[in-house]
C-alpha cells in the first residue's frame, strides 16, 4: 500500500515522535522542523530529514505558514501532518497546503473552518439533534457589545483551538473585560488568532468525547468515548476509556449523533466531537476538534487501531475499511499527562533543565509517548508536557494499579513535575468510584497537596538514607567478588557500629549502622532502630523491607558519593560527607516568588505580559503584581504582604530568566 513518499511534520515534541513512529512502520520518510529551542530534540534526531526554522517566536517558526509550506516544497514533501495544537486547526494552513499541491493530513479546510466557527458549529450540532449551550463569539469589542445576553457564570475559550489554552471562568460582569483581554492574548500566542468564545458555564460537569474516523468515500465510524473530566487549569491531565458509570446505550446514542454531525459537515478524516454532561446526565455539544487528540493513545490501546495510520489512509483517498459492528473494545486504558509544573504552586509551569530522565519500562500493559529520550531542556516557549503514560488492564481496577506502579517508577530530576500529584489523584476514593467532574482537581486540590506533603515528610529522611546505604553495601559485596574498587574501600571494610555522615536535599544528617549480616541490616536514626532487608537489587533499582514494609526505589548515581533516589514519584538527592567527592553539582530548580529584602523574584523564565502596578502603588497581600507568560500559559505573581512598590526592574514584553528580580516592595501596615 503506497500512501505517501515523504511527509513533513508541522509540529514538535511528543506528537512528532509519535507520527514518526507510524511513518517508519509504513516506510514513509519523515521531515522534522525545528527552531533554536529544539535543535537537540529527540524527534529531530529520529526524523529522516530536518529543516531549521529561523526565528525566536512561535509566530516566526511553528506558526509561520509561509515558511513551513516553503520547507515542505523545498524538500519535496507530498504531505504535511500538523499533529495537534499549533496550525492543526488552522483552515488557512490547510487551504495553503491544497493550493501548493501538498496533501494536508486532516479534514478539508472547509470542515476545519466551519467547525472552528463556534456559532456555525453549534448551529450544525443543533440541526443534527444535539443539545447545545448558548453563547457568543468574536473579538473583545463585539463580545462586550453583547454582554447583556450572557448568563453568569460564563466560560471564555479560544475560538481557534482547544487544549485549555485561553480558558477562564467569569462569575460576574465586572470581571468580564479583563478576562476577555487575557483569553484573547493567550489565544493569539498559541493559535495565531485572537478570536474568543463565551458560553454558559456548567457547574461540575463531566467531559466526554467521541472519536470519529471518516474517509473521503463517505465511510464514517466512531471509536466510542473517552472520559476527559480530570483537568487542571481547564486542561486534561487524566483520560480513560471506557468512561466509568455511563450506560452503554447512552454512549452508543452519542456516537450516532456525532456521526450525524460529521455527515452534515462532509467530514473526511480523524476528529473528535466533545460533550459536557451535567449533574442530571444531560449531554451538551461542546465543540469538535478537527485533528488528532493528545489522548488518542488510550483509544488505540483499547480498540486496536493506529489512528495516525487511519489519518494517512483517509488523506490518501483510501477507504478506512472499518465497520461499526467490528469496533469492539478490549479492556480498559488510562492516560496520565506528565507535566513540568509545580502542583504545590497552582500547577505553575516549571521549565528548565532535566538532568536525569528515565520513564517506566514499556510492556503490553504500559505505553509511554514522550518528548524526551534522556536529559533535556524544557523550554518555557512551549506547553509543559513531558510525556504521556498509558496503562492498560483487563479491568479499570487493573489499569489503575498498573498506572500507580508505573508512575512510581518514573525518574525525572531537575524540573518539578506532577507525578506524585497524579499518583494520589488516581487512588483518591472518589476517583476509584468514578465520581468525577471537571472540578475534581480544584475540589480536592488542598487535600491532595496536604497528602503529598505528609508523604514527603514520611519518606524524608529515613527511607532514602537507608536505601542508599543498603544499595552501597550491596554493591560492595559484588565489588569484592569481582575484585573491583568500591566506595567502601576508602573507609575500611568493617562498617559495624559506624556513623555515616550524610546530606539529604542539602540537610546534614547522620546514620549509624549497628550491624549487618548478608541481606539484613540494623540502623540507628534519630534514636530509632530500623531493620532493613534487601529483597532485590540491580544497577538502578532496589527493593527492600524496612520495619516490615516493602519499598521500591529507583536510584541513579551522579558519582560514587552522590545519588538521586526516586520513590513514588519523589526525587531526593543524597550525598556522602565522609569521603572526598568530585567537584560536581546539580543545579536546583527551587524558586520562590518572594525574595529577601522585599524583592519579588521570577519563579520561571518567561516574558513579561503585563505590569499591574506602578512605582509608588500601594497594594494588599494577594494582589496581582505582574503577569508572566511561560509555556504558553499566563501566570500571575501576587504580593506576599501589604506593601508599597519601591522599584520596578522590568518592562512589558521583556524576557526574564528564573530567579531574576522583577520589582522591590516595602512592607506596609495597611
Amino acid at each position: 500500500m503506497i500512501l505517501f513518499k515523504r511527509i513533513l511534520i508541522a509540529n514538535r515534541g511528543e506528537i512528532a515522535r509519535r507520527i514518526i513512529r507510524t511513518l517508519k512502520s509504513l516506510n514513509i520518510q519523515s521531515v522534522a522542523i525545528f527552531n533554536d529551542e529544539d535543535i537537540d530534540a529527540c524527534y529531530v534526531k529520529e526524523a529522516d530529514f530536518k529543516v531549521y526554522l529561523p526565528g525566536k517566536t512561535l509566530e516566526k517558526t511553528y506558526l509561520n505558514i509561509e515558511n513551513i509550506i516553503k520547507a515542505a516544497k523545498d524538500i519535496l514533501c507530498d504531505a504535511i501532518h500538523p499533529g495537534y495544537g499549533f496550525l492543526s486547526e488552522n483552515s488557512d494552513f490547510a487551504r495553503e497546503c491544497e493550493l501548493n499541491k501538498i496533501t494536508f493530513i486532516g479534514p478539508h479546510y472547509e470542515a476545519i473552518s466551519v467547525m472552528g466557527d463556534k456559532l456555525a458549529a453549534r448551529k450544525l450540532a443543533k440541526e443534527a439533534g444535539l443539545n447545545i449551550l448558548e453563547g457568543v463569539s468574536g473579538n473583545i469589542s463585539s463580545i462586550l457589545k453583547r454582554k447583556q445576553e450572557l448568563e453568569y457564570p460564563v466560560l471564555i475559550k479560544a475560538a481557534a483551538g482547544g487544549g485549555g489554552k485561553g480558558m477562564h471562568i467569569v462569575y460576574q460582569e465586572s470581571d468580564l473585560e479583563n478576562a476577555l483581554i487575557q483569553s484573547s492574548r493567550e489565544a493569539k500566542a498559541y493559535f495565531g488568532k485572537d478570536d474568543i468564545y463565551v458560553e454558559k458555564y456548567l457547574d461540575k460537569p463531566r467531559h466526554i468525547e467521541i472519536q470519529i474516523v471518516a474517509d473521503k468515500l463517505n465511510n464514517i465510524v466512531h471509536l466510542f468515548e473517552r472520559e476527559c473530566s480530570m483537568q487542571r487549569r481547564y486542561q486534561k491531565i487524566i483520560e480513560e476509556t471506557p468512561a466509568p458509570g455511563i450506560d452503554r446505550d447512552v454512549i452508543n446514542d452519542l456516537g450516532k449523533k456525532a456521526i450525524l454531525l460529521c455527515k452534515r459537515v462532509g467530514y473526511d478524516n480523524v476528529g473528535t466531537v466533545e460533550f459536557l454532561m451535567d449533574r442530571q446526565n444531560n449531554f451538551y455539544f461542546l465543540e469538535m476538534n478537527t485533528r488528532i487528540q493528545v489522548e488518542h493513545a488510550i483509544t488505540e490501546e483499547v480498540y486496536g487501531f493506529d489512528i495516525v495510520e487511519l489519518q494517512l489512509c483517509a488523506a490518501a483517498n483510501l477507504p478506512i475499511n472499518i465497520k461499526q459492528e467490528n469496533v469492539v473494545g478490549r479492556g480498559h486504558a488510562i492516560e496520565c499527562r506528565i507535566y513540568a509544573e509545580d502542583p504545590f504552586q497552582n500547577f505553575m509551569p516549571s521549565p528548565g533543565k532535566i538532568w536525569y530522565y528515565k520513564s517506566p519500562d514499556k510492556n503490553r500493559f504500559v505505553r509511554v509517548d514522550s518528548s524526551l529520550c534522556g536529559p533535556a531542556k524544557i523550554s518555557g516557549m512551549f506547553d509543559p508536557l513531558i510525556s504521556k503514560l498509558i496503562s492498560i488492564g483487563h479491568t479499570r481496577d487493573e489499569a489503575i494499579k498498573n498506572m500507580e506502579k508505573s508512575l512510581s517508577s518514573y525518574m525525572i530530576y531537575g524540573c518539578k513535575n506532577n507525578i506524585q500529584f497524579l499518583r494520589l489523584l488516581i487512588y483518591h476514593p472518589d476517583y476509584l468510584k468514578g465520581d468525577i467532574s471537571t472540578a475534581f482537581c480544584e475540589d480536592h486540590y488542598h487535600r491532595i497537596n496536604k497528602r503529598c506533603k505528609e508523604e514527603y515528610d514520611f519518606l524524608s529522611p529515613c527511607i532514602p538514607l537507608i536505601s542508599f546505604l543498603v544499595f552501597q553495601l550491596s554493591q560492595n559485596d559484588s565489588a569484592k567478588k569481582k575484585r573491583a574498587k568500591s566506595i567502601w574501600n576508602y573507609i575500611g571494610e568493617n562498617q559495624r557500629n559506624k556513623i555515616f555522615p550524610m546530606r539529604l536535599n542539602g540537610v546534614d544528617l547522620d546514620v549509624r549502622l549497628l550491624d549487618y549480616h548478608n541481606d539484613e541490616f540494623l540502623f540507628l536514626f534519630h534514636d530509632n532502630q530500623l531493620t532493613a532487608e534487601k529483597k532485590s537489587i540491580n544497577k538502578d533499582a532496589i527493593q527492600l523491607r524496612i520495619n516490615d514494609q516493602i519499598f521500591d526505589l529507583k536510584i541513579v548515581f551522579e558519582h560514587p558519593g552522590k545519588a538521586i533516589l526516586n520513590f513514588q514519584g519523589i526525587e531526593q538527592v543524597i550525598e556522602r560527607r565522609d569521603i572526598l567527592l568530585p567537584n560536581k553539582k546539580i543545579s536546583s530548580s527551587k524558586t520562590n516568588s518572594q525574595g529577601v529584602s522585599g524583592n519579588i523574584i521570577s519563579p520561571m523564565p518567561g516574558k513579561i505580559v503585563e505590569l499591574k502596578v506602578k512605582k509608588g502603588s500601594k497594594i494588599k497581600k494577594g494582589d496581582a503584581l505582574i503577569v508572566i507568560e511561560s509555556m504558553k500559559m499566563e501566570n500571575n505573581i501576587h504580593a506576599p504582604f501589604d506593601s508599597e512598590v519601591v522599584e520596578i526592574k522590568v518592562s512589558e514584553n521583556d524576557s526574564v530568566e528564573a530567579n531574576s528580580i522583577l520589582l522591590t516592595l516595602k512592607e506596609l501596615n495597611i
